[in-house]
C-alpha cells in the first residue's frame, strides 16, 4: 500500500538524526498487536521508541501527550485516532503524527497523514483491522518482518472479531494477510469446532474454557464438561487427555451434533449454534503444548493483558520476551477468565435483569461490572445469548467519573442501514459524552445519570431507520 509506504518514509526523515517515535495504542488485542507490530519495525530501523497504552484517546491524554513530546519527535495513533482528528488537528497542529486506524473517520479530509481503510474503499469493521494496516508498514520496511507481523494482525484481527466472513473466515484485507502467513509457512487453517485451545488442551478443559460462543451450562464449569463428554461415550473415567485432534470422525462429528443440540436446547438462535464451526488458525511456527498456538487463544491472552491492566505483559509477549512473564501472564489469564464467565453467567441466568424495548435492549452493570471488560461482554451477549438479529445490545458499566457504553448490532441492521458508530457518536455528543466506532459495534463515555436519555434517544433513530424495513 502506497500509504504505509508513505507512513515509513516520514518516520525514517523525521527521525533520521533524532527524536523519538511516540506510540499511543489502544488497550484492546488489536491495540496491542498494532503496537507490537511498530515497536518491532522501529527496532529494526533503530529509531528509538516510547509506547503509551490508553483505554481511549481523550482531550486529556492528547493534552499530556502534547506537554510530553518536543517537534522533534513522530507521533503514532494506532487503532485510535480518526475519530478525533479535529481534536489532534488542534492541538497537534506543530507537531509531526500520523494515524494508523480501522474505526470510522469523523471526515474523510486527506490534510493528515492517515492510514484507514475506511478511506480507500473497505470496511475497517470487517476487512482490515488497525494490526493489519500496520502490517503493510512493517512489510513496506522489511520482508524479514512479515512473519512476526502476520502472526500478531491475524492475532489482532481476531481479537477484533473481524473473522466474521463465512464460517469464521476472514475477508478484505485479512484474508491478504492470512494468505501471505501460510505462504510464509507459519499458518495452518482447517475447518472444525471453534472451541478454546481446540489442539493444545483436553477437550473437557476447552470446552469449559470456551466463553465465545457462550456455552450454557459448560462455560466455566469442569464437571459439567466432564459429564457431558462421558454421556457421549468420548470422555470417561475422572480425568481425559483427549484432545479435539485426538477424536476419530464419528466422534467428532457426535460431539459437534450433540454441542449443537445442547445450544439450541438452550434458547441459543440456530445462527449462534451453528458458529461454533468454522475455521481454526493455527501458529504452525509455536510449540504444541502452547497457548500461543491457537490464534484465537493468543487474542485472549492479548485482551486479557489489556482489560486486566495489564498491557505491557501483552506487548511483552508479542515481542518475544515470554519466559520472564509467563507465571504474571497465566494470572492475568485466570482472573480475566472468571471475570467473563461470571457475567456471562449472569446475563444468562437473570434474564430479567436486561430491559427490552422494541429495537434494542439494555443491561446496567453499575459500578461492579469493570468498565474494560464491558466491550468484551456486550459482544459475546449480543451474539450468544441475545442474538435477535433485529434488536441492538446495549451495556453499561458506571464509574466514579462517567459510564462507559457498548453498543452492538447485527449485520442485518448494519443492511438496513443502521449504522451504530455514527449513532452512538451523535446522541453520546447530545447527552454531553463522546464516542463512536464501527457499523456494528461502538462505544461512548456519558456523564452519569444520562444512561436512559441515551437509551430513548438510541431507541428513537432506531425506530426512524427501522419502521416499515422490518
Amino acid at each position: 500500500m502506497d500509504k504505509a509506504k508513505e507512513i515509513l518514509d516520514a518516520i525514517e526523515d523525521k527521525l533520521r538524526t533524532n527524536g523519538v517515535a511516540r506510540i499511543v495504542t489502544h488497550l484492546d488485542a488489536d491495540g496491542l498487536a498494532s503496537a507490537s507490530i511498530l515497536c518491532k519495525t522501529l527496532k529494526h530501523l533503530n529509531i528509538p521508541f516510547h509506547l503509551r497504552v490508553v483505554k481511549q484517546l481523550t482531550t486529556e491524554i492528547a493534552k499530556d501527550l502534547l506537554e510530553g513530546s518536543s517537534d522533534d519527535d513522530f507521533i503514532i495513533f494506532t487503532d485510535l485516532g480518526s475519530g478525533h482528528k479535529d481534536l489532534l488537528r488542534k492541538l497537534f497542529s506543530k507537531r509531526t503524527f500520523a494515524i494508523i486506524d480501522h474505526h470510522i473517520p469523523s471526515d474523510l479530509g486527506n490534510d493528515l497523514l492517515e492510514l484507514n481503510p475506511h478511506i480507500f474503499g473497505f470496511d475497517g469493521s470487517k476487512e482490515c483491522s488497525a494490526s493489519t494496516a500496520c502490517y503493510f508498514i512493517a512489510k513496506a520496511c522489511k520482508l524479514h518482518l512479515a512473519k512476526i507481523a502476520a502472526k500478531l494482525a491475524i492475532v489482532g484481527a481476531i481479537g477484533d472479531r473481524q473473522d466474521c466472513g463465512d464460517k469464521s473466515s476472514f475477508i478484505g484485507l485479512n484474508e491478504v494477510v492470512v494468505k501471505e502467513a501460510i505462504d510464509l509457512g507459519i499458518l495452518r487453517c482447517k475447518m472444525s469446532l471453534k472451541l478454546f485451545g481446540a489442539e493444545t488442551r483436553p477437550i473437557f478443559k476447552a470446552l469449559e474454557y470456551t466463553s465465545d460462543p457462550y456455552l450454557p451450562g459448560l462455560t466455566g464449569n469442569e464437571l459439567a464438561c466432564k459429564k457431558f463428554l462421558e454421556n457421549l461415550g468420548i470422555c470417561t473415567g475422572e480425568s481425559c487427555s483427549k484432545t479435539l485432534s485426538d477424536l476419530s470422525d464419528e466422534e467428532l462429528k457426535k460431539l459437534t451434533s450433540e454441542l449443537i443440540n445442547h445450544l439450541l436446547s438452550h434458547g441459543v438462535s440456530v445462527k449462534s449454534a451453528e458458529s461454533l464451526v468454522g475455521w481454526i488458525y493455527t501458529f504452525i511456527d509455536e510449540a504444541e503444548d502452547t497457548p500461543f498456538r491457537d490464534a484465537r487463544e493468543f487474542a485472549f491472552i492479548l485482551n486479557a493483558c489489556g482489560r486486566m491492566g495489564k498491557p505491557s505483559l501483552g506487548i511483552f509477549l508479542c515481542l518475544g520476551c515470554r519466559e520472564s512473564i509467563i507465571h504474571d501472564l497465566r494470572e492475568v489469564i485466570l482472573q480475566y477468565r472468571k471475570v467473563i464467565s461470571r457475567y456471562l453467567d449472569l446475563l444468562y441466568s437473570e434474564k430479567t435483569k436486561v430491559i427490552e424495548r422494541r429495537y434494542l435492549r439494555s443491561f446496567h452493570g453499575g459500578t461492579s461490572l469493570d468498565e474494560k471488560v464491558l466491550s468484551t461482554i456486550a459482544s459475546i451477549a449480543a451474539t450468544s445469548i441475545y442474538s435477535d438479529a433485529d434488536k441492538v445490545f446495549v451495556g453499561f458499566s458506571t464509574t466514579p467519573e462517567y459510564v462507559k457504553v457498548s453498543v452492538r448490532g447485527s449485520s442485518e441492521l448494519a443492511l438496513k442501514g443502521v449504522n451504530l458508530g455514527e449513532l452512538t457518536r451523535k446522541i453520546a455528543e447530545k447527552v454531553g459524552g463522546s464516542g463512536g466506532g464501527h457499523i456494528s459495534a461502538s462505544g461512548a463515555q456519558i456523564p452519569i445519570g444520562k444512561e436512559e436519555e441515551f437509551l430513548d434517544l438510541l431507541e428513537k433513530e432506531l425506530a426512524e431507520k427501522l419502521e416499515g424495513k422490518s
